[in-house]
């Protein structure tokens, strides 16, 4: 959103798979304190991630993308149509070309100028 030739955040969404994944169900499933000493929580308490989430097979990035910015538009208040800039920036994509926010632009039905930000690693 533009007020008066400046940018702002209207809003913020989020979309998250349902399927929860703990860091001591990995840990148990790799032995983690019989084959390396370590103890089942290691990870919970040493790096601080708990879960992590797993999204189905066959959800593409821009499937998430999508559910997360039309929470962001409602937060916001505001139509696809008034979007000015999308901007898509992960780690996975939906494929190599086209860029995932013009994947998103098409599920939004938004005119806004798009492009994608990558992580290269």
């Amino acid at each position: 959103m533009v007020i008066n030739g400046k940018s702002k955040i209207a809003g913020v969404g989020i979309s998250l798979p349902p399927q929860i994944v703990t860091s001591q169900s990995l840990m148990e499933e790799i032995h983690a304190d019989t084959r390396f000493g370590l103890p089942i929580n290691w990870v919970d308490t040493r790096i601080g991630v708990e879960e992590r989430r797993v999204a189905a097979v066959g959800t593409m990035p821009s499937d998430l993308a999508t559910d997360a910015a039309i929470n962001a538009l409602a937060d916001a208040g505001i139509n696809p149509e008034h979007i000015s800039m999308i901007i898509y920036c992960g780690i996975e994509k939906d494929f190599m070309e086209p860029g995932t926010a013009h994947i998103l632009q098409k599920n939004l039905g938004s005119r806004g100028v798009c492009m994608d930000v990558c992580n290269a690693c």
